[in-house]
């Protein structure tokens, strides 16, 4: 296979300027000369000097230090398409606190993979030498955590009529804010947003049960209007993020099938959780947890994926998301909402 190794040089470089103007429009002002954002700088030109020493993408896609760089580049590419999307760019400055947290668990897909790079990362050994300190991994996981509302707030600006994101500093359990309030249509929807990590039944109803309580003391202040409280769950972590990069050595996907690959890795991932046998439904186990709550009985399970794809005799990197939701109730009150945030999450036109 050939690789299009032009087109992948103008897309980094499209990125690498995107991510310069985006560090402008939020006016971060870089600590001792590195803002949040400078690990992507790194990767992109990393990976691009490295598909061009080793022969291209093809060859070089199982390489820790380009797949690594790849994970950036991916996450860094989905942050400068939000910022090209939206169509109200002075409300970027709202979302500064959650930009501050990228520096420590990055965003998106890099998030997911882990740039908690302490076991012997090739990538991590240079940002270091380049004056990033990375946190603890456990700090890092909580930031990795609370970039997934970022991605929903960077979502909200390009199609709906306002949002609002929970204060990174002011969060605690008795807070009555969710950790999204989104306007739309008149209303204002709240989404509670989980990360799990665990195919343990009891640590998926633990998460579910605690985003319930938050968007309950959300209803009670006002802050979120009856039946548009949402449970969202982060399930990335559950998938076979190896497999789905590449299922066997130098064996690449077709791009035609990544989005129902990815769709159908988390209904299997899902379904480790709450139907490993098949005899019990999600309404069954889960049901429960939104009794007199105000809320639709549904949740709305998120996930991402990397893979290599190949089209027309060119590979490349594909970043895929995935959006199901998992009800044992009338969801009626939620669908138009869910059905233009699946389009803003993906950056897609919305009506």
């Amino acid at each position: 296979m050939r690789p299009d190794k032009q087109a992948e040089q103008t897309h980094v470089q499209d990125i690498l300027g995107g991510i310069t103007a985006l560090e402008e429009q939020l006016g971060l002002i870089p600590e001792k000369g590195r803002s949040p954002l400078f690990p992507f700088k790194l990767a992109c030109n990393c990976y691009q000097r490295q598909s061009e020493s080793l022969g291209g993408l093809a060859l070089t896609a199982r390489e820790p230090m380009v797949r690594e760089c790849m994970m950036l580049v991916a996450a860094a590419m989905d942050l400068v398409r939000y910022y090209q999307a939206t169509r109200r760019l002075p409300e970027f400055r709202k979302l500064a606190q959650h930009f501050a947290l990228v520096g420590d668990g990055l965003f998106g897909i890099a998030g997911t993979y882990g740039i908690q790079m302490s076991k012997g990362s090739p990538l991590r050994g240079l940002l270091e030498a380049a004056g990033c300190r990375f946190p603890e991994d456990e700090k890092a996981k909580d930031a990795t955590r609370k970039t997934i509302e970022l991605m929903f707030g960077l979502a909200a600006l390009n199609a709906f009529d306002s949002v609002e994101l929970e204060d990174t500093k002011d969060s605690g359990s008795s807070a009555p804010n969710p950790d999204v309030i989104i306007g739309f249509e008149g209303k204002r929807y709240g989404l509670a947003c989980k990360s799990v990590s665990s195919f343990h039944e009891a640590a998926m109803k633990a998460n579910i049960d605690k985003a319930v309580e938050q968007l309950k003391r959300s209803i009670k202040a006002g802050r979120v209007d009856q039946r548009c409280g949402i449970v969202v769950i982060d399930a990335s972590a559950l998938l076979d993020q190896d497999w789905l990069y590449m299922p066997e050595p130098d064996t690449f996907w077709g791009k035609e099938h990544a989005g129902m690959i990815l769709k159908n890795e988390l209904n299997v991932s899902l379904a480790k959780v709450y139907a490993p046998d098949g005899s019990r439904s999600f309404h069954e186990i889960f049901s429960p947890s939104f009794k007199d709550s105000g809320l639709p009985v549904g949740v709305l399970f998120y996930a991402h994926g990397l893979m290599i794809c190949e089209s027309g005799g060119a590979v490349s990197p594909i970043y895929q998301k995935a959006l199901q939701l998992a009800y044992g109730g009338d969801t009626s009150s939620i669908l138009p909402f869910l059905k233009r945030l699946d389009r803003a999450v993906n950056c897609q036109p919305v009506a």
